[in-house]
Formats: structure tokens, sequence, C-alpha cells
């Protein structure tokens, strides 16, 4: 008689920022949650390119809320993504320069693109491979 085993893997991906870890989850929830949230992103950036083009026609009080507006928007992507209140910890980390933070939400959409196509095709592999 054989004893079988099976047991699940964790439904997220851990990553270290600047020696703290933290958990990228991939269950169906926080995927959709994820998902919308990049797509608000191509959307406020769509927007921001459109407005870059008027930006010399903006006053500078104008040009100062649109960067506060770019601003809020960047910390509920991240405290999506990373938590709570992870936005300050990590906006200090890249030394307050977005030059260095934009890099890390790059690479939250990479990591998104990533699970969402792969789990796609593993279902796929999945129901579409031959029984015997």
């Amino acid at each position: 008689m054989a004893n079988l085993n099976f047991s699940f893997e964790k439904a997220y991906d851990t990553i270290s920022i600047n020696d703290k870890d933290y958990k990228l989850y991939y269950d169906d929830d926080s995927l959709r949650k994820y998902q919308d949230q990049a797509l608000k992103y191509k959307k406020e950036v769509d927007k921001y390119l459109k407005k870059q083009k008027k930006i010399e026609n903006m006053t500078e009080q104008q040009q100062k809320e649109l960067e506060e507006k770019g601003m809020v928007f960047v910390r509920e992507f991240v405290e999506t993504f990373y938590g709570e209140g992870s936005y300050e910890t990590l906006y200090q980390a890249s030394g307050k320069s977005m030059i260095n933070f934009m890099p890390l939400i790059e690479y939250t959409l990479d990591w998104l693109d990533s699970k969402v196509p792969d789990l796609d095709e593993k279902k796929k592999a999945y129901y579409t491979k031959k029984r015997k």
C-alpha cells in the first residue's frame, strides 16, 4: 500500500527590499485587486502623458497639484501590493527620489505580468492535456 502525500505551495512570493521582506500574494482575490490597480496605473500614466504635453502651459500651482496627485496615486499603488504604510518606508529607502522609486513600480508590474499569464497557461495545460 502506497502512502501518498500532497501539500499546497504558499500563495505568495517574498520580495526583499533593502533587507525587509514583503509578501506579494497571488491568491485569486489578490490577483484581481492587483490587476485592477495595474489598470488604474496605466490609465493614470496615460492621463499624465497627455497632460505632460500641456505642462508648459500650466501655472506653477497647477504643476504642483499634478505632482501631488501623482504622489497620492503612487502611494495607493504601492500600498495595494506591499501593504498599508509600506509607501513611506519604501520611499524613504529610495532616498525620497522618484527616479530611484519608479523601478520598484515597474518591477511590481513585471511580477504581476509573470503571475497572471503563468497561471492561465498552467490551467490551460491542465485542462487540455490528453488523458490516458
